[in-house]
């Protein structure tokens, strides 16, 4: 397994005379991430929010690894650790299936998970179960219907801050 990101090569400068400038990556907690179903638009729904999906993790510096060189769950919790917030939409998540989910489920490991149903994947309900079992991201998470703001699992919310 790859310990080290892969060495990407220098941006091509836009003009032959112009130098190439890369430019920083924002300091993480600076960022927010979004999650969702990519068939609910998430592109659209991270330009909306201002946040990053999971397409642009590595890019922008909130994972070493990108999604492609490292099983989903390494750079998931890279990436909703070091954010500001995670914005989640809700749409076309089956919240149901998500909460059955054992806690602590493997997303790499585990081919219920990474074998499509029904033509789709289950990561998106395994993020929301890691998110709703883990205080720290639950606290950082903002959840989406569409365009409205909702508020999750009130019971959960005082668990939290109540430890």
């Amino acid at each position: 397994m790859r310990t080290e990101p892969l060495i990407t090569p220098p941006p091509v400068a836009p003009h032959a005379y112009l130098p190439a400038v890369t430019p920083e990556p924002a300091a993480a907690k600076e960022l927010d991430i979004a999650l969702g179903k990519g068939a609910y638009d998430l592109l659209n729904f991270a330009e909306l929010t201002g946040s990053h999906s999971y397409h642009t993790w590595h890019e922008v510096g909130l994972v070493k690894l990108s999604v492609g060189e490292a099983h989903f769950g390494a750079p998931f919790y890279e990436a909703a650790t070091s954010a500001r917030s995670i914005r989640f939409n809700l749409e076309g998540v089956n919240i149901e299936r998500a909460l059955s989910f054992e806690s602590k489920l493997a997303a790499s490991k585990n081919p219920v998970l990474n074998k499509p149903i029904g033509g789709e994947s289950l990561i998106t309900e395994w993020e929301l179960r890691q998110v709703l079992d883990n205080c720290g991201l639950f606290e950082e998470a903002i959840f989406y219907w569409g365009d409205n703001v909702v508020f999750l699992a009130r019971h959960q919310w005082d668990w939290c801050r109540n430890r």
